[in-house]
């Protein structure tokens, strides 16, 4: 499928960091939303285009991309590629005498003689800023994967502040950061402690894709075939319960358009019931997960799926145990609940290196809060 854009939004956002509003966002954005909605198509399609338009020099990483590798290791490879993509042509003829600086660990080889042998994040954002003379915006995809324990994210993170302090000193402005996550309770890591690198600051939800991008789906669908008169209503209504994701939507629109389809006529009824089906099958899928889980899990589970993964060990988080399994959990039993949910191929929670704990599958909390809202949770059996 095409890429649908939005052009307005990456304006207002580039130029909220260019310091281009009375009220901007010059320090730096953090923006949350889940997986597979559409952030980093944004990112990329929109977002760095309207910065570089407005002349700012844009480095990305994508932390979800190479879990192999430290965080910190992929920001510095990011920025030294960024700085040997504007050293220029004098740089490009001395690539044989590349030295080898270090950056938070990690080794890199750099053609630059302006930068010391032990380099900060603040040299090297300092350095591409001197090339270019242009302002500098990093900008992280899944930045919370900096909090997992024992990847030295947070040092990582923790050395991007320090950059931005000193870049820009006096109000000069050299430097933006844009932090990404697909889970605002993991991303909320950064900022809301006293020891996180980034306290103080806000955390935004990016706006998902709403009747406007279906409308253009739908625009798509007649121009490729003319026979079918696509429901704008219905259309928006399965894409909200398909989570708002747009590859879901996509399959579903391939199968009922290509080989084996049903007839055109049918078209918008398939579609309404297919992605019922999926939101039924999603649904009775976390139920029949909770309720397959021993009653400590579940107690446990419970105060993550209405976000609160901070303090299981406390008098309060014990008594909400209690409550659910009908007995008072020990720490062992505490501590073994959540170890056996975080273990196996498909982990369902997820903790920080703080001790701090969140969902993988950021829907099961939709889930949840829809069943609360339904008035039934707990879930009964399937």
């Amino acid at each position: 499928m095409d890429t649908f854009h939005r052009p307005e939004l990456a304006r207002e956002y580039a130029e909220s960091l260019l310091g281009m509003r009375r009220f901007g966002a010059t320090s730096g954005l953090f923006l949350a939303n889940r997986r597979r909605t559409g952030k980093t198509t944004f990112l990329l399609a929109d977002l760095i285009p309207a910065l570089e338009h407005l002349g700012a020099t844009v480095v990305y990483v994508d932390l979800w991309a190479d879990q192999q590798n430290p965080p910190g290791a992929l920001i510095a490879k990011a920025i030294i590629k960024a700085i040997r993509e504007n050293e220029g042509v004098g740089a490009k003829t001395v690539r044989a005498g590349l030295r080898k600086i270090t950056v938070l660990g990690v080794s890199v080889e750099v053609a630059s003689s302006q930068l010391p042998d032990e380099s900060s994040l603040a040299d090297l954002l300092g350095e591409l800023h001197r090339l270019t003379a242009r302002k500098v915006v990093l900008i992280i995809d899944e930045a919370q994967q900096a909090t997992v324990p024992h990847s030295g994210g947070m040092e990582a993170m923790a050395a991007l502040k320090s950059a931005r302090d000193q870049l820009n000193l006096g109000g000069r402005y050299t430097l933006a950061l844009v932090m990404t996550g697909s889970d605002r309770d993991k991303l909320c890591r950064l900022v809301n402690t006293n020891q996180a690198p980034f306290v103080g600051s806000d955390i935004d939800v990016m706006p998902t894709l709403d009747r406007a991008y279906t409308d253009w789906v739908a625009g798509l669908i007649e121009e490729d075939r003319p026979d079918i008169r696509v429901d704008r209503e219905v259309l928006e209504t399965a894409f909200m319960l398909l989570g708002q994701r747009p590859q879901l939507l996509a399959q579903i629109i391939r199968d009922l358009t290509g080989l084996g389809r049903p007839p055109s006529t049918d078209f918008n009824r398939v579609l309404a019931e297919r992605a019922s089906q999926q939101r039924s099958l999603r649904e009775g899928t976390y139920t029949s997960i909770f309720a397959g889980l021993k009653a400590a899990h579940q107690a446990v589970l419970s105060r993550i799926l209405a976000g609160r993964g901070q303090g299981m060990f406390t008098s309060d988080a014990k008594e909400e145990y209690r409550q659910i399994a009908g007995k008072l959990l020990t720490d062992n039993q505490i501590q073994n609940a959540l170890d056996k949910m975080r273990s196996g191929d498909a982990p369902m929670i997820w903790k920080s290196d703080r001790g701090d704990y969140a969902l993988q599958d950021t829907l099961m909390r939709d889930w949840y809060l829809l069943k609360v809202a339904r008035g039934e949770w707990p879930p009964a059996a399937p």
